[in-house]
């Protein structure tokens, strides 16, 4: 899952380039996406998150699904 998410930003980053027209959109557009957006990821897998300094303070649990967390995207990013 989280593999997916960075090949997402990497296309993206590579479509950026080959557009120098709307470059500082797209970068804002994508620094934003990484830096405001927040994931849902399930149990099992936010296992693997919660030993993490940052979960604590940072992920934010489902109100529906007590075993599913909201990541914010950079830090699946940080932590592949």
């Amino acid at each position: 899952m989280f593999q997916r998410i960075i090949e997402l930003l990497k296309d993206c980053l590579s479509l950026i380039q080959m557009d120098p027209i709307h470059y500082k959109e797209a970068t804002e557009f994508v620094e934003a996406l990484h830096t405001d957006t927040y994931v849902l990821v399930p149990w099992p897998e936010v296992q693997e998150l919660m030993d993490c300094s940052w979960f604590q303070e940072e992920a934010v649990l489902h109100p529906e699904e007590s075993s599913a967390y909201f990541i914010p995207l950079h830090r699946i990013y940080e932590n592949d």
